[in-house]
């Protein structure tokens, strides 16, 4: 009894009112689908990136890169450089932009000396999940396998294969291409004393050794102004002229 009941409640589905509603839930998942991915994609173009006040800074820095203008006429936007095209990668990308919302409204970075005390931070955090993902947005436009490696410039032709073998990716060696490297000089100090920390216990029979301190070579004081202008001289460091007409009456 209970079931011709229920047969009977879900009759009206038989037919084509049935086939109406299966139609218009597919309807509705197509409009709710192009929705979602038409918010998604205009939330990822670049007027909608620096359309807060607190880019404009990095929009500027932007600008002023080759990732902005070069002679080929290329440019890549914020989301070629900050949101990877893997779909589980782009929608977890997405989802932590919501913090940035967070920053814009509360005003984290709201203030030129604010950005600066925390551009160090953001630039490690994008750094980090580049070396994470082993560079994949720069390498949606770069490859190893496409790169005329005889066609670059020195320093890269010698750098290029090196990194190659050693399997490093993009982020280990190209940072502040598209936005000015952050303030690193306390950061690079304490580097500096950890490497001459382990210098000082490295004897002479360690192996290959690397100078970590440069001596200038200069020649200054009487033969400096004695030699034509230190022509001829190893890393000049020239006095001023006054200096020069003193120590002359000096030595006279």
């Amino acid at each position: 009894m209970d079931s011709l009941r229920k047969g009977g409640r879900f009759r009206w589905l038989r037919g084509w009112r049935g086939i109406a509603l299966i139609l218009l839930g597919i309807v509705i998942g197509l409009l709710a689908v192009a929705g979602s991915v038409t918010l998604l994609h205009k939330t990822s173009d670049t007027a909608f990136c620096v359309s807060c006040h607190s880019m404009e800074r990095p929009m500027a820095e932007y600008q002023g890169s080759i990732h902005y203008q070069n002679h080929a006429g290329i440019r890549a936007e914020c989301a070629d450089c900050h949101i990877p095209g893997q779909p589980l990668a782009y929608l977890t990308t997405k989802i932590g932009a919501v913090k940035d919302i967070y920053g814009e409204l509360t005003g984290k970075i709201a203030t030129e000396e604010q950005y600066n005390a925390h551009k160090l931070a953001m630039a490690e955090s994008v750094w980090k999940t580049l070396k994470a993902n082993d560079s994949a947005t720069c390498r949606s436009c770069h490859s190893y396998d496409a790169m005329d490696i005889l066609a670059q410039r020195p320093e890269a032709r010698k750098a290029h294969p090196v990194a190659i073998k050693a399997g490093d990716t993009c982020i280990d060696c190209h940072r502040g291409v598209a936005h000015i490297l952050p303030d690193m000089r306390e950061r690079n100090a304490a580097g500096a004393g950890q490497l001459a920390t382990l210098a000082a216990a490295t004897t002479a029979a360690s192996g290959t050794l690397y100078a970590i301190h440069t001596q200038p070579l200069r020649i200054s004081g009487p033969a400096w102004c004695a030699s034509a202008k230190g022509r001829g001289t190893t890393l000049p460091i020239p006095p001023s002229p006054a200096r020069c007409a003193k120590m002359a009456m000096l030595t006279a």
